[in-house]
């Protein structure tokens, strides 16, 4: 439910405040899923799919990289305003290989108009860096 709360468009914010994009949410498949669209309309726009797995929540980030990390939370990983995701496998992907693939996104849910990515990386198994952005909620 706090993912599907999500729903509208959303303002992705720089260090100063300056929106670089926008992020849309769209609940779909009679609300059994989150499709979040990421830096829409730019050359580097990436999706991605929130949905329940049994008692887990999974999202599956659809890299501008060309891969698709899935990662799940437990429902220990879930509290109130925070979900906590983990790597849970990659497709077209090899761990050995170059190049990285997102292993982590933690939402942190401020309030009804603020969010905060946490997204973590990782490059031949080891994290190889983050970055954070900052959502508000279009009027």
């Amino acid at each position: 439910d706090q993912v599907k709360a999500l729903a509208g468009t959303w303002d992705i914010l720089d260090d100063t405040g300056k929106s670089t994009g926008i992020s849309v949410f769209t609940v779909s498949s009679a609300g059994s899923s989150v499709r979040e669209v990421m830096f829409q309309g730019h050359p580097h726009e990436m999706t991605n799919m929130y949905h329940m797995d049994g008692p887990t929540i999974v999202v599956t980030h659809y890299c501008a990289a060309g891969n698709q990390p899935l990662m799940r939370a437990t429902p220990a990983d879930i509290t109130p305003g925070r979900i906590a995701f983990r790597f849970d496998r990659a497709s077209n992907f090899d761990p050995n290989g170059e190049g990285h693939v997102m292993g982590d996104l933690t939402l942190v849910f401020t309030d009804r108009d603020h969010l905060r990515q946490e997204w973590g990386s990782y490059e031949k198994g080891k994290p190889a860096g983050k970055v954070n952005f900052e959502l508000v909620r279009r009027k």
